[in-house]
């Protein structure tokens, strides 16, 4: 069984995390990780401590988006709600997005939705890095790899409390057209859940 993080672990991603801040670079053993290279990125896009909520799709440009996702949506859904029944004792909360990063469908626990809903994440919602900073969806589009982030390791003050695993999904041809994510509190982080 895999045991919450330690508050050990909280206190070294937050103490890497003062540091890149306070001079722009990390140890040398961390110099070469995604994260270290969204955080590098996010410096010339965005505040750390502001949050700026995500651009949203509505209107005929959401209904767009979803026409053109709803298989890989329909199926990713059906799979994460079989999924979400295993989690129901935790808090946590599934995402689906395409392969912008465009939020098409959130399933999980009432609390957890309703913490996105206070970031302005909701369906259309963009997990655009230049806006909410180093997070798992952008990131995993980004590197074609499952991604775990978690308090800290996002960019944005505002995600610290959270904990993020996603993955991309590919079709026949190896392009990534989708990412599913489990978001739940940093508290909660589960090495396992990836």
């Amino acid at each position: 069984m895999s045991r919450a993080p330690s508050d050990t672990k909280f206190t070294d991603i937050q103490t890497r995390w003062d540091f890149f801040q306070k001079h722009h670079w990390v140890a040398p053993q961390f110099a070469t990780s995604p994260i270290l290279e969204s955080w590098e990125r996010c410096l010339r896009q965005s505040n750390p401590y502001e949050w700026l909520k995500p651009h949203v799709a509505v209107g005929t440009t959401l209904d767009s988006f979803l026409k053109r996702n709803l298989a890989a949506t329909c199926i990713a859904e059906a799979i994460l709600e079989d999924a979400f029944q295993f989690l129901e004792s935790r808090r946590c909360c599934f995402l689906v997005t395409d392969e912008t990063g465009c939020t098409m469908s959130i399933i999980g626990h009432h609390e957890m939705i309703e913490e996105l809903r206070t970031l302005g994440i909701k369906k259309g919602a963009f997990w655009s890095e230049g806006r909410l900073g180093t997070n798992a969806i952008n990131l995993s589009l980004h590197t074609h790899e499952t991604v775990s982030l978690f308090s800290a390791q996002h960019f944005n003050t505002k995600l610290h409390g959270y904990s993020c695993h996603a993955s991309p999904v590919f079709d026949e041809q190896g392009r990534a057209r989708a990412a599913l994510m489990l978001f739940t509190m940093a508290s909660e982080h589960k090495d396992s859940d990836a």
